[in-house]
């Protein structure tokens, strides 16, 4: 007898060993007298030492923290009356403020179906509790960056089922929402689009970045077209594709970035064919100026100096035509470069305008201009030069675009918000889809009705700017064959 005494007294304190070891608290709870036995090890985890536990169902809820007392009972109340397992999460606050997640599981003990009490253990899942708290606080900032970036991002599986999206994705291909996106495939993300590589060939699924992942193991990247099916809409879009590794040697996940670079395409396209154009430009008066030159020489030999004036002036006009160029190349730099620079004076806009359009009458008398300014003085703080430029640029359009000997209207105007300037003709017009387009870089405007109107899209872009940097605005009003409007709009 002493020695099975001994042995259940070393397997008791091998016991308790192991739960203190494993921080598991063993509970006892007698509903009809209503006593309630901890371990020590289970004092210990509410922060009492031992022997300090009241005993009572009421000391029991003591420490639980107010937050999770309602469900707490609860749970007790449902597994007494379903005579069900009990399990259960929460948190105690210990005496010294400290908050500790608990876990505790429990069974009923029943006689005839009457339940006479419980029990079970208590463990601390405190570190588990922040580590869970630790993956979800990374896993709501990775989501939020995900979601603040302007690239669409996806994350798709082998079968091509889209486990994560963000909004930016959902927008660029016309998705009503980012549920409608998550959980489907990306056959469904794509399905309204036809899909080109560079060399303009039409592109298979299974030959996207996302496949050729999963079969090489690879990052890969590669630029394609997405033209809508409907409504022709095209998009230049760059996908990157990452695996993401599982395992040792097997791709779990592919996560892709798209970058839309359609603006970049197009800007890229208009800079080549802006190339092209200053290439066209510059060499022609060039050409020109070289064979005046030769011109000249041969006049020269021959003594006959009669008409060297008449081939100094054509030189003269083909080097204005370059210098004039070259300062549109120079102010299109320094407005890319936010170095446009104004030096503005007080200035008497009535007497000025009718100067810049006087000057320009003389220069060319193709059209009919009038002016209309009021009597009364208005002053502004201008840079006479580069308001010049706009004026001149705007008249200037107005003369191409219009039918030789039409009327061109200049008119200034005064209100409660500034000083506006009007230029009106009677030409050829803009279509409203192109308003705006006409103030970029490198655009055309007018009718295809004579293209040696042609030039190299820059006039607008600078006068947009210089009025800009005044602090004002330009205005475009148009009808197709009845003429166009352009309004400055400058504060006084």
């Amino acid at each position: 007898m002493r020695v099975d005494a001994q042995l259940v007294k070393s397997q008791k304190k091998a016991s308790e060993m192991a739960l203190s070891a494993g921080n598991i608290g063993i509970w006892e709870w007698n509903i009809e007298t209503d006593k309630i036995t901890w371990s020590p090890e289970l004092e210990r985890i509410h922060g009492l030492k031992k022997g300090e536990f009241g005993g009572s169902f009421k000391d029991y809820f003591k420490n639980v923290h107010p937050g999770d007392s309602n469900k707490l009972k609860k749970f007790i109340n449902d597994a007494l009356k379903k005579k069900n397992k009990y399990h259960v999460q929460y948190r105690v606050i210990i005496p010294n403020g400290q908050i500790r997640w608990l876990e505790a599981h429990g069974q009923i003990i029943t006689k005839k179906g009457k339940a006479l009490g419980m029990v079970g253990v208590c463990f601390d899942i405190s570190a588990q509790k922040k580590i869970e708290e630790d993956i979800m606080q990374t896993t709501r900032q990775l989501k939020a960056v995900f979601q603040s970036v302007p690239e669409g991002i996806t994350v798709e599986n082998q079968k091509g089922e889209i486990i994560y999206a963000n909004e930016a994705v959902a927008q660029l291909f016309g998705a009503p929402s980012l549920s409608a996106v998550v959980s489907q495939n990306i056959k469904s993300l794509f399905k309204n689009y036809n899909i080109f590589n560079e060399k303009n060939e039409k592109v298979p699924l299974d030959m996207m970045p996302a496949a050729i992942v999963f079969k090489t193991k690879r990052d890969h990247k590669a630029r394609y077209l997405f033209i809508h099916k409907k409504t022709k809409e095209q998009m230049w879009i760059d996908i990157t594709a990452t695996p993401v590794i599982k395992g040792e040697d097997s791709v779990g996940l592919v996560v892709k970035v798209f970058q839309d670079i359609t603006q970049v395409v197009e800007d890229q396209r208009q800079r080549e064919i802006y190339l092209g154009l200053v290439g066209h430009e510059l060499k022609n008066p060039l050409a020109s100026i070289k064979a005046y030159v030769g011109l000249l020489k041969l006049r020269l030999e021959k003594k006959e100096y009669d008409k060297l004036s008449e081939n100094m002036d054509s030189i003269n006009e083909q080097a204005e035509r370059l210098i004039h160029l070259i300062g549109d190349m120079m102010d299109v730099t320094r407005i890319q470069a936010g170095k446009l620079e104004l030096h503005k004076t007080k200035t008497d806009l009535n007497s000025y305008v009718r100067k810049v359009v006087s000057d320009i009458k003389v220069a060319n008398n193709s059209h009919k201009i009038s002016t209309r300014i009021p009597k009364k003085i208005i002053y502004a703080k201008v840079d006479k030069q580069r308001l010049t430029q706009v004026i001149t640029n705007l008249i200037n359009n107005a003369q191409k675009y219009s039918p030789p000997n039409s009327n061109i209207y200049v008119s200034l105007t005064k209100n409660k918000d500034g000083v506006c300037l009007n230029v009106r003709d009677c030409g050829y017009g803009v279509p409203k889809n192109q308003w705006r387009q006409i103030f970029q870089l490198y655009s055309q405007i007018g009718s295809k009705k004579d293209l040696r109107t042609k030039g190299l899209g820059m006039g607008l872009f600078i006068s947009r700017a210089i009025i800009k940097a005044h602090g004002g605005k330009i205005i475009l009003k148009s009808k197709v064959n009845k003429g166009s409007t352009f309004t400055i709009c400058l504060p006084v």
